[in-house]
């Protein structure tokens, strides 16, 4: 028969290491499980801070954009009256005003807060796609930040915005995006003309 008076005093010390060593381990397993649930948690946090944010950020955007529809509706007055879109080069950059200006102003910042992660970019896309790739396609078609004379340093985010928002949309749609054809940089500025009024 099995008699624990017979445990020398070293089998005992040896069994109490093994039972503190299987404790250790279970409180380090323990506290692995609670750290992983706790960075889920924290990081479920942070994503539910950040879609709030976006919110936020976003309708501050829409507000300032459709502060801008009087702005809008004259760029799109200049580029159908002057037949802009019939050429393949603008003449005289200077009949938009600087207005052209504050529409990629816009859009630049917009993409500021994209690249550094303040704004979601999903966000993004689906209140400012349909605009952006109708300014930037226009942007890019006439060169228009060669026109303006300014430095390498302006307009840095629309180019990285693009791509962003584009990635966005072959995501949603499982293709690549048409290119807008001339006719159809008539219409959407036909429609932005209207925009106002």
């Amino acid at each position: 028969m099995f008699c624990l008076n017979n445990f020398s005093e070293l089998q005992w010390i040896a069994i109490g290491s093994i039972g503190t060593f299987v404790l250790a381990i279970a409180a380090f397993i323990s506290l692995f499980v609670q750290s992983k649930q706790f960075r889920k948690t924290r990081a479920d946090e942070n994503e539910r801070a950040f879609k709030n944010s976006s919110v936020q950020l976003i309708t501050d955007f829409d507000r300032q954009f459709q502060e801008l529809a009087d702005t809008r509706s004259e760029i799109a007055k200049i580029i159908i009256v002057n037949k802009i879109l019939e050429s393949d080069k603008i003449e005289k950059y200077e009949r938009f005003d600087n207005q052209l200006d504050d529409i990629y102003d816009f859009f630049d910042t917009l993409g500021f807060f994209v690249i550094e992660n303040y704004i979601k970019a999903e966000v993004v896309h689906q209140y400012f796609y349909h605009w952006f790739e109708h300014y930037y396609d226009f942007y890019m078609l006439y060169d228009v930040k060669t026109l303006t004379g300014y430095n390498e340093t302006v307009w840095i985010n629309l180019l990285k915005l693009s791509k962003i928002l584009n990635q966005i949309e072959v995501k949603q749609l499982a293709k690549s995006r048409s290119e807008i054809t001339k006719e159809m940089l008539l219409r959407f500025f036909s429609d932005e003309r209207q925009e106002s009024n």
